[in-house]
C-alpha cells in the first residue's frame, strides 16, 4: 500500500521533479543541437584536398586607385586648466571640509575627556 503524503509534501515533490524535467529537456536540446552541428560538419567537403584544383582568383578589371593623400591638420592646444568660477567652488568645498574636520576633532576630544 502506498504511503499517504501531505499536500505540502506533494507540492515539494512536484517542484523537485519539474526542476529535474526542465534540466533534462535543456540537456536534450543541447545535445541535439550539437549532434546537428557534427552531422552538418561531416557532410561538408573538407577544404584544401590535394585532388581538388584551387579556385582561380578573378583578374582585376582596372588598376587599383592609390589612396588620396591625407590633408595635414594643425595641432591645437587644448586648455585643460580649471576655470576660475569652478576653482572658487573647489575652494569653498575645501573650506567646508575643513570645518567638518574641525568639528569631528572637537567631538573626539570631548569624548576622550569624558572618558
Amino acid at each position: 500500500m502506498a504511503k499517504k503524503q501531505t499536500p505540502q509534501q506533494i507540492e515539494t515533490s512536484l517542484s523537485h521533479w519539474k526542476t529535474r524535467l526542465r534540466r533534462a529537456v535543456t540537456m536534450i536540446d543541447k545535445l541535439e543541437r550539437q549532434q546537428k552541428r557534427l552531422v552538418k560538419a561531416a557532410a561538408r567537403p573538407a577544404r584544401g584536398l590535394p585532388d581538388e584544383p584551387a579556385p582561380e582568383k578573378p583578374s582585376p578589371v582596372s588598376a587599383p586607385v592609390p589612396p588620396a593623400p591625407v590633408a595635414q591638420v594643425e595641432r591645437v592646444e587644448i586648455d585643460t586648466a580649471i576655470p576660475d568660477f569652478l576653482r572658487r567652488g573647489m575652494a569653498a568645498q575645501k573650506a567646508v571640509d575643513q570645518v567638518i574636520a574641525d568639528q569631528l576633532r572637537e567631538t573626539q576630544a570631548a569624548t576622550k575627556l569624558a572618558k
